[in-house]
């Protein structure tokens, strides 16, 4: 999370390497990932062993999608440079997690011991298939838009919704393997590995055949990608943690409290990267005075966790 919320603006600037900002419409990057995992690591803590009420569901999704709405309209008042081609005019990322949090309750309210995992590349098929063989796929990369229909404006989030649909559905079916008690550690890990192998084995072989991975339409090559890089990070912690079970935790304070306000810290960062902007040509900027408005960015953002989101004040 904090290499999340420094690449935000650091990508801003002309020192950070183009090669590591988001691909347009084809291939990866660092900052494709970005976006994925967030989705995946919401999938993977969202598992719920009771329903949760309407009015606590409520409290968590409106927010996001209030954000969202502020940001578009702070972005038309302030004319904010923003990349239309990335979710559409009228819609950005907030609104994408604010529209997942509900249809992953629903999911488990009406499946609750559903395979996730089959229902994810089932639906994540189904979605590619339309992508590539209807004329969904080029409409959505295409930069012709109808200014006075809606869904035209905004197809790539209308699109690329389902795959990132399909990514924490994949996040929730390891959530609840992981998350399990009763298992095992071992089988846990073997489990991992597995889904891991399958996943990356997958995405080779349809790299191949030649299919490529668009972040922009959130293609089931995304979907897989950003799955096996997730499951096999975790994996990799897991067995870490392991092997370390007997030592104490070395953690700092600050990471553990940036881990339980992740999402309020997100949209905190989004927020500020947009005053600097505003306040700042970060184009043009020198690389001392790159240097100089990260260090302060990132001397505000991680201060802001022991100021006013530590564990106490929460």
């Amino acid at each position: 999370m904090v290499l999340t919320i420094f690449c935000i603006l650091a990508v801003d600037f002309p020192i950070f390497p183009r090669s590591l900002a988001k691909c347009e419409t084809w291939g990866t990057s660092l900052m494709d990932l970005g976006v994925g995992s967030f989705t995946f690591s919401h999938g993977l803590v969202s598992l719920r062993t009771t329903r949760s009420s309407w009015s606590r569901l409520a409290r968590r999704t409106v927010p996001l999608l209030l954000l969202g709405a502020v940001r578009i309209l702070l972005v038309k008042r302030t004319e904010y440079p923003e990349h239309v081609s990335e979710y559409g005019v009228h819609w950005n990322f907030f609104i994408t997690m604010g529209l997942l949090l509900p249809i992953i309750e629903l999911v488990q309210r009406a499946w609750p011991m559903a395979p996730w995992a089959l229902v994810a590349l089932c639906a994540s098929i189904m979605h590619e298939s339309l992508l590539m063989y209807t004329p969904l796929g080029p409409w959505s990369i295409s930069d012709v838009r109808d200014p006075t229909n809606w869904v035209s404006l905004n197809k790539e989030g209308i699109t690329s919704l389902p795959g990132y649909v399909c990514i924490a559905l994949l996040g929730l079916d390891v959530g609840r393997m992981v998350f399990t008690t009763t298992r095992d550690r071992r089988n846990v890990h073997r489990s991992l590995f597995v889904r891991a192998v399958a996943l990356w084995a997958l995405l080779i072989c349809l790299r191949l055949v030649g299919l490529q991975t668009s972040r922009r339409m959130a293609n089931m090559l995304y979907v897989l990608w950003c799955a096996a890089f997730n499951v096999s990070f975790l994996l990799g912690f897991m067995l870490l943690g392991h092997r370390q079970s007997d030592a104490m935790s070395a953690t700092p304070p600050l990471f553990e409290s940036i881990n339980r306000h992740s999402l309020v810290l997100f949209l905190v960062s989004n927020l500020a990267t947009g005053v600097v902007n505003l306040l700042v040509s970060t184009m043009y900027a020198s690389v001392p005075e790159s240097m100089t408005y990260l260090f302060l960015y990132m001397l505000a953002m991680c201060g802001l966790v022991p100021a006013g989101l530590s564990p106490a004040a929460a």
